[in-house]
């Protein structure tokens, strides 16, 4: 799921990991039970007065309006702050659930690359996998000329779920390609893009080049992984850094 890194402001990849799972079974475990209960009035647009059993919990009515009863008319009135404000705090603690498993995920703690590893010695994949070479006859679907040696994702629209025409057959050296020739059919970096941190994106011997997790977005390079232009996942303190602690080759 895509949310925003409340750090930095971006959109953030968020993979729904088991940890992340539980902590929004226990957020929803956590929603309020409506144990005590007030009468309360609660005027119309006309002014017309109706009465319900408000929540003291988080401030919802609970049921439908009351008979009228001469019993209510002393009744307080509704407290109407309190339901948009019980939904206000709510909705905090889940995007703290969020941006504390975006935490864990940027760090490279946990998240999509111990799941994306878990898949790909799966059998799923594997039934995938072979599906795919059998459909190429063990040819590069890039140069036909090679032998496939791994399977490349078009797109990770329906990762762990893939189309098997998004997904291609191809020799090292065609990936190793894909990335950078995708990114040319795209633009002219020369004609559109004349400053030179553009073109120093997809320069030979780029940092990135060989790792699974290189991918394009718009005319950036994109690291998948983080969900972040590669440049910041590259710099001091992103999630790759300068030592290239994510880096994967290619498969």
């Amino acid at each position: 799921m895509r949310v925003v890194d409340q750090d930095t402001g971006k959109e953030f990849f968020l993979d729904r990991t088991d940890e992340l799972a539980d902590d929004l079974k226990a957020f929803r475990e956590a929603e309020c039970s409506h144990a005590s209960l007030e009468v309360r009035r609660r005027r119309d647009g006309g002014g017309a007065a109706h009465y319900y059993r408000q929540c003291l919990g988080c401030g919802w009515a609970v049921g439908s309006a009351l008979k009228k009863d001469p019993t209510l008319e002393n009744s307080p009135d509704w407290d109407e702050a309190h339901g948009p404000q019980y939904n206000a705090d709510r909705e905090a603690k889940r995007k703290d659930i969020y941006q504390k498993h975006v935490r864990i995920q940027r760090g490279g703690i946990d998240g999509f690359k111990r799941k994306y590893e878990q898949y790909l010695r799966s059998p799923e994949w594997a039934k995938r996998r072979e599906k795919v070479l059998e459909r190429a006859k063990g040819i590069c679907e890039g140069c036909r000329d090679r032998k496939a040696t791994q399977v490349h994702h078009l797109t990770y629209d329906h990762i762990y779920e893939e189309l098997l025409f998004e997904l291609v057959a191809v020799c090292d050296d065609c990936h190793r390609r894909i990335h950078r020739d995708k990114q040319d059919e795209q633009s002219n970096p020369q004609d559109e893009h004349p400053d030179e941190s553009f073109v120093n994106d997809w320069r030979e011997g780029h940092p990135c080049e060989g790792c699974r997790f290189d991918s394009a977005q718009a005319d950036l390079r994109w690291c998948f992984i983080f969900d972040v232009a590669s440049a910041d996942a590259l710099a001091e303190g992103g999630g790759c850094g300068p030592q290239l602690a994510s880096f994967e080759p290619l498969r």
